[in-house]
């Protein structure tokens, strides 16, 4: 399952609405610990008869020897061993000069079960839970080491506490229970102690955190689920531990009201504000406007949550019938992967022109995140896909035909988004307002014309190259820069 799919069967919860969620990384630590065994195995059958000649009172080597048909030299190994192992007992005679032995109570178990216990110590490694501090089968799912867990943008929790595992803190008993159930048809060893911890590597176990707020009041709650699991231990233990103060995750949701600092952002607070809450059920939104804002039908207007965002997308691929228009920050391949690729190839196939903008400036000493490489090539492909690298853009917008634009705060091509901000409340707004849907196109066409805007690959359209520009159908179409802009406001 899709973490939009693990987040959709678990959205019905009574008195709460889900309004989030985002992929996590839970804490999960392979330790390796010098551990205290007993190793449980058949006793060799020269061991069983001499402990049975020994029950039977037949107590010397020469005795043995005789009652087994064997030669004293193999006799006298195996009751060395035995003595050693705890098995047998030596006893003086000083009425003759041929040792003689007894069963020890090891020995009689021994006898009695055919099976040889003995003592060794091993490293072995066990699974211990961050959250819910306990050792864990070995998960299902494949775990990620650090790096892995940022390449593929998920949030990491911390273990809480945050001290690092001591042996101490093991239980025992579920250890050695754990134990005996992977090693299924080997010898059987009992776990008796945990001497020390040899190392320890932490990983992350992938999951989706899903974010409720209560429907009568202002109440937030985290669970954590994988596919159709909810995992209830670690979301209380979250939350008994004060996770989401801890980890930041409920910065953003803290602060519904402040959509951003960038004129875009602004620009959607300012068209979402028009829209007031239901005020009852089957009742059609209220708008108020402000007197910069233009006039908008009432139901053109519609407000979309997180979850409505990914269906959009897609909807927009695999139906557009003329144009469609998508800028944002990023293009990854976790989401442009290669089901959509074959969608997209589809849509140019179908003759429909596709804008596409994308990408940040290099800020920090960080370089430009790459697009996938199969994006590139179609681009170079088909001369109906502008693909534009329009630098320090933050904007994430789609347009589809004339039937509706959407200005939002999702990412639309890099949904895992960045793993190093907080759970964001996405929020966007979809406009359906035929001539306003013109407007926004027309008012963003121009800045696919530059000489750099049929560049192939994606390059930044700054960089000086041979003069292209969009076909002349969609200049003729929209006129010029300056008439667009004035039907955008």
């Amino acid at each position: 399952m899709t973490p939009e799919e693990t987040a959709r069967y678990h959205s019905d919860r009574p008195g709460f609405e889900l309004i989030d969620f985002a992929e996590v990384g839970l804490p999960v630590f392979k330790i390796y610990i010098i551990a205290s065994l007993l190793l449980h195995t058949p006793l060799p059958p020269i061991f069983e008869f001499v402990l049975r000649c020994v029950k039977l009172g037949v107590d010397t080597c020469d005795e043995i020897s005789a009652c087994l048909g064997i030669p004293s030299r193999m006799v006298d190994q195996a009751l060395k061993a035995l003595y050693r192992a705890e098995e047998l007992a030596f006893v003086p005679n000083d009425l003759s000069d041929a040792d003689r032995f007894i069963l020890t109570r090891k020995g009689e178990r021994t006898v009695t079960s055919l099976e040889q216990i003995l003592p060794e110590q091993q490293t072995l490694p066990i699974y211990f839970d961050g959250l819910v501090r306990k050792p864990i089968a070995p998960p299902a799912i494949q775990l990620l080491k650090g790096k892995e867990a940022v390449d593929f943008g998920l949030k990491e929790i911390p273990a809480l506490p945050a001290t690092r595992v001591e042996a101490e803190d093991i239980d025992i008993s579920q250890a050695a229970r754990l134990f005996n159930q992977e090693r299924v048809g080997e010898a059987r060893r009992d776990l008796l102690a945990i001497k020390a911890i040899d190392r320890r590597m932490r990983l992350h176990l992938p999951a989706t955190v899903l974010v409720f707020r209560s429907i009568d009041g202002d109440e937030i709650e985290l669970s954590f689920a994988i596919e159709s699991k909810l995992l209830d231990d670690h979301s209380r233990a979250f939350a008994l531990a004060e996770g989401p103060k801890k980890a930041r995750l409920l910065t953003d949701l803290a602060k519904p009201h402040l959509i951003g600092t960038d004129s875009f952002s602004r620009r959607i607070s300012a068209i979402d504000r028009q829209i007031d809450e239901v005020p009852a059920a089957g009742k059609k939104p209220r708008l108020t406007l402000s007197p910069r804002t233009p006039q908008l039908p009432r139901n053109s207007l519609r407000r979309l949550s997180v979850l409505e965002h990914p269906p959009i997308l897609w909807d927009a691929i695999t139906t557009a019938k003329d144009r469609l228009l998508i800028i944002c920050p990023w293009i990854t391949s976790q989401v442009v992967d290669s089901k959509m690729l074959k969608q997209i190839e589809a849509m140019l196939e179908r003759k429909v022109r596709f804008y596409l903008g994308f990408g940040l400036d290099e800020q920090g000493g960080k370089k430009a995140k790459p697009i996938p490489e199969q994006l590139e090539r179609l681009s170079r492909r088909y001369d109906n896909f502008v693909l534009l690298r329009l630098g320090n853009t933050h904007e994430k917008i789609l347009i589809k035909d004339r039937e509706y634009a959407v200005l939002t705060s999702f990412n639309w091509l890099s949904f895992r988004g960045d793993p190093t901000r907080a759970l964001r409340l996405e929020r966007g707004v979809c406009i359906t307002e035929p001539e306003y849907v013109e407007g926004e196109f027309v008012s963003l066409a121009p800045r696919f014309e530059t000489p750099a805007g049929r560049r192939k690959g994606g390059r930044d359209q700054n960089e000086p190259k041979e003069e292209k520009h969009l076909p002349a159908s969609a200049s003729k179409q929209h006129g010029s820069s300056e008439e667009p802009r004035r039907q955008g406001k």
